[in-house]
């Protein structure tokens, strides 16, 4: 076993160079360290197919691990009192106005003050966020011309499925592009835990929780501006 676990050591070693990987370099790499590929076996032990169900599960691991964050800022408009929210937006993290931090409410607990919150102006100090069919973040009091500003808003990523094999984990954003080895590392612990494995799988498990805690670290590291928030329809 100490062999085997040599020769995962130089495998991580030779990728540690690398950094942005499509779905076919991504499912290529899982071969490589699982010792499922051509180039070592004529009768690979996992399929295309569950090698990308083993990736894109991992994605879902990532941002459940509240890891995946993004940085957007737009203008607050006068009367508009929502705005909707980017198509990989999870959860807010947090919200700043005029260099502020604001809070955060739910509409039960507006609802619960006893008033037309609804139908004050001013500038905003709370924010809300809810979903229908898209997700919309609103803000109390609703904007007037005194009360402008810029946004920025800090939240988690969800991310999308990796479908095509020139798919970049993460929705392809590049900050994101030092967790694409720990993504196919995933992958591989989950398959050798799958077949009873438990030595290799532990030592995967380690790598893995290891890259998230050192890239935690960076997710402030790198904010990224990604203009388009619009105002909603008022409702």
């Amino acid at each position: 076993m100490t062999k085997i676990l040599c020769q995962i050591l130089a495998l991580l070693f030779l990728a540690s160079e690398c950094h942005a990987l499509t779905l076919s370099q991504l499912v290529k790499r899982v071969r490589q360290l699982t010792g499922d590929s051509p180039y070592y076996s004529t009768q690979p032990r996992l399929t295309d197919s569950a090698i990308k169900n083993l990736l894109n599960e991992g994605q879902g691991y990532f941002s459940a691990a509240w890891i995946l964050t993004q940085r957007t800022s737009f203008d607050l408009a006068p009367g508009a009192t929502e705005y909707i929210l980017p198509l990989d937006y999870m959860a807010t993290r947090r919200v700043q106005f005029k260099d502020k931090i604001i809070a955060e409410a739910s509409l039960g607990g507006l609802d619960g003050e006893g008033r037309a919150w609804g139908n004050s102006g001013g500038t905003p100090n709370t924010y809300y966020t809810r979903t229908t069919t898209i997700s919309v973040i609103g803000f109390v009091p609703w904007p007037t011309s005194i009360g402008t500003g810029t946004v920025t808003l800090d939240y988690y990523v969800q991310s999308g499925d990796m479908v095509h094999l020139g798919d970049k984990p993460f929705n392809g954003l590049p900050d994101f592009e030092p967790l694409h080895e720990a993504l196919a590392k995933y992958a591989v612990y989950r398959f050798f835990l799958t077949i009873g494995n438990t030595t290799v799988a532990d030592f995967y498990a380690k790598e893995v929780l290891s890259d998230i805690a050192r890239l935690k670290a960076m997710v402030d590291s790198k904010p990224n501006y990604k203009p388009g928030i619009s105002p909603a329809e008022r409702r």
